[in-house]
């Protein structure tokens, strides 16, 4: 009998180690592709976008600031940088290409750049390097045509915003400058930036093994700045910039401010410094990039005279024809108060005419602490900002019951408070529009809302003080070089001491000379204010120094919104008030 067996094909022993191989790779697979899968997910994903897709930012256009009259003083405009990938522009001049050997030169030629300086960024290993920024549409195209001519690949270009100042060192103190990113500095590109600032798009595509675009995915545009229209005046601007220019070379003076406002609006027409700087390149000193109308505060000296007179006259201590005791020196402690050139009794009138300190502390002397120093709030001084510009200063006024007794005195001439141009050129316009106090502007909104003006003293009292402010540009006063031809204007004239913060006192010999005034006095339209620092030759007196300035913008500005004249020439050259 035939027994059969049964043949295994494996034995047991081979068969484990079998299952176990197939096992082990099973749990190999699996742990790459968990791995994969939970682990590595973020990496291979980003690794997959960054081969096969690219992102591009869309930038939009920053908004534009523009004059009353539409003229752009800060705007936008396109311009384009040149780039290329190293490694493959190089790939392209292996071989016997005949345009090679002159293209290097001729690209260095065009690009403003040394051919060595172009072959180290050809010679780079890498797939970006610039070869130059900031080119313009006009050699863009230039650039793009002679490429082509040639078949030069892998060269090209990027468009960008670059923003450009037209009226540059004019008004470069108010419309300040933005940095790299694109963000505003200073000026009011600093203070409109959400209003200014654009809304950055994107695209998003897939690009081929070069990096080219070959299809978008998605995409999002962008959104342009708002343009906002300011109330200066361009043609103003530049004229004021001239003239304090001018009047800062004629006196050696360290700088000089001016800046006019619409007496009932509020509205800022110009602002203007020297010196200057230019924002589109902005070297030079730091230090002239101050804005220094609202930036520099300053004991104002005279021209704080109408005002301690203003509050007299509403309170009813005073009249302008009211006489006070100038003939005699006023003594507050030891201190002794005496004017060089008037040694008999004057009027409140002749006061302001001349500029006397002898009777403006007498006025001063009149009025309770309490009262003086809540009259100097309601014409602003000692206010908060007024704009919000980067860098304001309020300037200073200390609470009454800090005062000493010759403190009351010396700040009814101007001394022991400070101020800022703006500030003074604010308070001189309550006397142009009726007693109102109005709030300084600098942009014309018509959604926004502006504030009501503040009666701060009668109609009554502010023509009054026009009127006693006009003498002051007559022939007798200390400012006849303020006035101008056709128009009758008023005025007050400052000189004051500077203060020394190294020797911690005045200056013996160091003065401050400013002016500030109205047009035309019969019915006033404009205010403007003067400040010129350290004048140091031809003289250094408000009514030498500032007023001339004044006159000048004040009759260009006049002229410019077709003011009527409200002065008349008489055949013998007399001047006669024209009644409007």
């Amino acid at each position: 009998m035939i027994q059969l067996r049964r043949q295994t094909s494996c034995s047991p022993a081979r068969v484990s180690v079998v299952l176990g191989c197939c096992l082990l790779a099973f749990a190999l697979l699996l742990s790459g592709a968990v791995l994969r899968t939970f682990v590595q997910s973020d990496l291979l994903e980003s690794e997959a976008v960054k081969r096969y897709l690219g992102k591009s930012d869309l930038d939009g256009e920053r908004g534009r600031l523009l004059d009353r009259n539409g003229r752009p003083l800060a705007a936008s405009g396109i311009t384009y940088s040149v780039h290329v990938n190293p490694r493959l522009f190089r790939s392209q001049l292996t071989g016997d290409q005949p345009q090679s050997e002159p293209l290097l030169p001729l690209l260095a030629n065009w690009l403003d750049i040394e051919v060595a300086e172009l072959d180290e960024k050809l010679q780079r290993d890498s797939g970006f390097a610039y070869l130059r920024k900031g080119i313009s549409p006009e050699q863009r195209q230039h650039l793009a045509g002679l490429l082509r001519e040639r078949g030069i690949a892998h060269i090209g270009f990027e468009a960008y915003h670059e923003r450009y100042y037209p009226s540059a060192q004019e008004a470069a103190h108010l419309i300040g400058f933005i940095d790299h990113q694109q963000t505003g500095r200073e000026g009011l590109e600093a203070l409109l930036q959400p209003r200014l600032a654009p809304q950055p798009g994107f695209s998003r595509y897939i690009k081929s093994q070069d990096g080219q675009a070959v299809e978008i995915i998605d995409e999002r545009s962008p959104a342009n700045g708002e343009d906002i229209w300011l109330t200066i005046d361009a043609r103003l601007q530049y004229l004021a910039s001239a003239a304090l220019a001018n009047i800062v070379e004629r006196h050696d003076a360290e700088s000089a401010s001016l800046v006019m406002i619409d007496a009932y609006t509020g509205e800022v027409l110009v602002m203007a410094n020297f010196p200057s700087y230019n924002p589109n390149m902005r070297t030079g000193n730091p230090d002239h990039r101050r804005n220094r109308v609202v930036q520099d505060t300053f004991e104002p000296g005279s021209t704080m005279k109408p005002i301690i007179t203003a509050l007299a006259i509403e309170a009813g201590l005073v009249k302008p024809e009211t006489m006070l005791a100038t003939g005699k020196p006023l003594v507050i402690g030891r201190n002794v108060i005496k004017d060089e050139k008037i040694d008999t009794d004057i009027s409140v009138q002749e006061m302001i005419m001349r500029s006397s300190n002898n009777g403006a502390g007498r006025i001063a002397g009149m009025i309770d602490d309490d009262a003086m120093w809540q009259g100097y709030r309601n014409f602003g001084f000692g206010d908060r900002a007024l704009l919000s510009l980067p860098g304001e200063t309020p300037g200073r006024l200390r609470h009454y019951s800090q005062w000493k007794p010759i403190d009351k005195a010396s700040m009814s001439w101007g001394y022991s408070l400070s101020s800022n141009l703006l500030q003074l050129a604010r308070a001189y316009a309550v006397f142009a529009n009726g007693g109102r106090l109005v709030a300084p502007r600098l942009v014309v909104d018509e959604n926004e809302k502006t504030p009501e003006p503040l009666q701060i003293i009668s109609p009554k009292t502010a023509t009054a003080m026009v009127q006693i402010m006009e003498t002051v540009t007559s022939d007798k006063g200390t400012a006849p070089r303020a006035r101008i031809s056709g128009y009758r204007v008023a005025g007050k004239t400052g000189t004051a001491l500077k203060w020394s913060d190294e020797n911690t006192d005045y200056s013996s010999n160091v003065y401050q000379s400013m002016f500030v005034g109205l047009a035309p006095a019969s019915d006033p339209r404009f205010v403007g204010a003067v400040f010129v620092d350290t004048p140091r030759r031809n003289g250094y007196y408000g009514g030498t120094v500032a007023a001339p300035v004044f006159a000048r913008i004040m009759e260009h500005s006049l002229r410019l919104y077709s003011v009527p004249p409200d002065l008349s020439t008489a055949p013998d050259g007399s001047f006669t008030a024209m009644v409007r």
